[in-house]
């Protein structure tokens, strides 16, 4: 839109399919994925520590971590260009 980009958020798909996600079974043996694998999360986030990141290892075994400075967990909005930067490098 006018050269930028826009975000959006379907918070209707969200809270369809929010009992699958809060019932995401971590502490027993699920299937792990093998398939490339990248968790961008800002470094002032309280969402991402040490323990997190050993559970998202076990379940994403070809998994990289992408961080973006000076944001928290809106990241995306926080400091959208550096955002933009590490998906257009890793996934489009």
């Amino acid at each position: 839109s006018n050269g930028k980009y826009d975000w959006s958020i379907d918070l209707n798909v969200i809270k369809s399919g929010l009992q699958n996600l809060r019932s995401f079974p971590i502490n027993s043996e699920v299937k792990t994925s093998t398939t490339k694998t990248i968790c961008i999360y800002g470094d002032k986030s309280p969402y991402l520590n040490v323990n997190n990141k050993r559970q998202f290892k076990k379940f994403f075994t070809n998994l990289k971590f992408e961080k973006v400075k000076n944001a928290g967990h809106w990241l995306h909005f926080e400091n959208s260009e550096k955002f933009i930067e590490i998906i257009s490098k890793n996934l489009i």
